[in-house]
């Protein structure tokens, strides 16, 4: 089987050194169908929390089973806003080197013999 990128072989020492490189060709698949994944497991985990684990036995099991559902409610309510804010990922912006260059910061370079401030410089 031959690479789709380059024509070399699909599992070569080769092929992955120059593809790695290439645009991917699904880009963000991986990283939605984790997120998927993440919050389907996550929705069928509280419904079976739900249905199957309420403490009955005494009323004081009941309102901290419940309490207790309701915050893994709540934790389920921020995987989903996770999901929705990293579902489209945006492109990280360039920024110019000229941006980046520092022109008037000072600095002082401590060294090994470091004698303090002298008098006349302060």
């Amino acid at each position: 089987m031959l690479c789709r990128g380059c024509g070399h072989g699909f599992l070569s020492i080769r092929c992955s050194l120059c593809c790695s490189t290439s645009p991917r060709l699904r880009p963000g698949f991986g990283r939605r169908t984790t997120l998927t994944v993440s919050v389907a497991v996550a929705a069928i985990y509280l419904i079976w929390r739900v249905v199957f684990t309420i403490p009955t036995e005494t009323p004081t099991a009941m309102i901290v089973g419940i309490t207790l559902i309701a915050v893994e409610i709540i934790g389920f309510a921020q995987t989903v806003a996770f999901t929705a804010v990293v579902w489209a990922a945006a492109p990280p912006r360039a920024v110019p080197l000229s941006a980046l260059a520092a022109e008037d910061v000072p600095a002082w370079l401590a060294t090994q013999r470091e004698k303090g401030v002298r008098e006349n410089d302060a």
